[in-house]
């Protein structure tokens, strides 16, 4: 029942909403496919390439397709774990737990980002080390581990931070079985990571390192001193996306882990295998940018101790649900109903200082991010249309922008169903996937008239960016976004020629 409930809510807010700012880039990822890519391993963008067909069914929802499907299986695989470690009320209660936290349920269940596949892989991973370390029938523990191995493999082409898992796993055999580093099987499980990984790390190379490169640059580590604000932003961040009533039992759970009746050995497994990922990226976060969805898939984890915990503290006959799953359950439904609503419908009014520049309008308003996009691809089709109408541009002028996100919105909601193509310049920080996109449709640098759109949540004067490419920059027209009746956003379009 309660996966029915959930797929049904999920599919709901997959139809409701339109793209976040990461999606559309991850669309780019399906329509230039490639070995790898500047941010991230290629797995999101086949799984986007999967659900859509290659892009024949096109549309937010078929984008986001694989993460309603596997959300269905993740939140069966945390029962199945739960009730390998323990019993199968800790199964039940890991479910109530992973259905509670915002990552799990919203960020990899609903939206399609690289931690869909890796939430996958990863929960896979994790019911076949368990099989393998705490197996007792001798020749399935091999060949658990061996699928273990190919499993973090698909996980690291999902994201790097899979490999954390193998972090886990060797900390465990050192400090805690160390018979299992005189085990073969998982020197050549880690081979198949490795071998899985590979053709990522041969495109680093033959790339001049551009991940390497990407996330020095954007991670920004040792160049800011000491940033106890960024740090805090991050702690805040974990714990509203593992929810922080969750986090509240998880932290009751690891202060209470002693009398928690499981193996001492499982004990130790998920504590290795869930709370270096958190750390690490709070210690990262004094000294550098982090976002707290990295740390999240750490939580699976310690979501199975917390689990264990609750199990124990209920009988197991009466099967009830604890008042802090209701309370967490209660938190989440708030975050879903209110977000939604303050998405397409802004609820709460951040739009009252009439005095504001016309080109901050929105400035601060994050919940625009996954709005207004239908509305500006309808607005600028008629000014297309006008402009082509009197001559005053071409029917294959390309579109500009500035940011990679702006530019992959533009490029999904506007360009592709004109079938106009969209550039844009600036570091690799800037414009990401765009640094090949360009290349592949041919480069800008020869184009001779062009549109440029800026919003203004992240206005930039063209002529800041372009005009060493165009001579004549002019404004045409400025879309206005609506949102409950009120001006929330302006794009402004301008026509740029040589």
């Amino acid at each position: 029942m309660l996966i029915i409930a959930s797929i049904a809510i999920r599919i709901i807010l997959a139809l409701l909403l339109e793209l976040t700012n990461d999606e559309p880039n991850y669309w780019l990822y399906a329509k230039f496919p490639s070995v790898s890519h500047s941010e991230h391993p290629p797995m999101v963008g086949l799984f986007v390439q999967l659900t859509t067909l290659n892009l024949r069914f096109d549309n937010e929802f078929f984008m986001r397709l694989s993460s309603l499907i596997l959300g269905v299986f993740n939140t069966y695989m945390m029962f199945v774990i739960g009730r390998k470690i323990k019993n199968e009320l800790t199964g039940l209660y890991a479910v109530f737990l992973f259905t509670t936290s915002v990552y799990c349920f919203v960020i990899a269940g609903v939206f399609i980002h690289p931690d869909t596949p890796l939430l996958f892989f990863y929960l896979i991973s994790l019911y076949f080390l368990a099989d393998g370390l705490f197996g007792t029938d001798e020749p399935k523990p091999n060949t658990s581990i061996l699928f273990a191995g190919f499993s973090i493999g698909l996980g690291m082409l999902s994201k790097y931070t899979a490999v954390f898992l193998w972090g886990g796993v060797f900390l465990y055999a050192i400090f805690i079985e160390r018979k299992w580093l005189k085990r073969k099987e998982i020197y050549f499980s880690a081979l198949i990571s490795l071998l899985c990984i590979s053709p990522v790390l041969v495109w680093n190379a033959l790339n001049s390192s551009n991940s390497v490169s990407f996330w020095e640059q954007n991670l920004r580590i040792f160049q800011t001193g000491l940033r106890f604000d960024m740090f805090l932003r991050e702690l805040a961040g974990q714990v509203l996306y593992a929810n922080p009533v969750n986090v509240f039992v998880i932290i009751a759970a690891l202060i209470g882990t002693a009398k928690i009746q499981i193996d001492k050995n499982k004990k130790w497994f998920l504590l290795l295998t869930g709370l270096p990922l958190p750390v690490f990226f709070l210690i990262i976060s004094l000294t550098g940018n982090t976002l707290p969805h990295w740390s999240q898939p750490g939580y699976i984890s310690l979501i199975l101790i917390a689990a264990s915990y609750l199990s124990q503290l209920y009988n197991e006959k009466k099967k009830i649900i604890p008042l802090s799953v209701k309370i967490a359950s209660v938190f989440i439904a708030l975050i879903l109903i209110t977000g939604t609503l303050q998405i397409n419908y802004g609820i709460f009014d951040s739009h009252k200082d009439e005095n504001v520049k016309p080109t901050e309008l929105g400035k601060h308003d994050l919940s625009l991010d996954m709005f207004g996009w239908h509305q500006a691809s309808e607005k600028f089709s008629e000014i297309n249309n006008r402009l082509q109408q009197t001559g005053k541009i071409g029917k294959d002028a390309p579109i500009f922008s500035n940011k990679w996100y702006n530019s992959a919105h533009i490029d999904y909601y506007i360009a592709r169903p004109m079938n106009k193509n969209v550039f844009t310049a600036g570091n690799m920080v800037e414009i990401r996937k765009y640094d090949w996109v360009n290349r592949e449709r041919g480069g800008y640098e020869n184009i001779k008239e062009a549109y440029y759109i800026s919003p203004s949540r992240d206005y930039q004067d063209p002529k800041e960016r372009y005009g060493n490419l165009f001579s004549s920059i002019m404004p045409v027209d400025t879309i206005q976004i609506y949102r409950g009746g009120k001006p929330v956003e302006n794009m402004f379009v301008f026509i740029m020629k040589k």
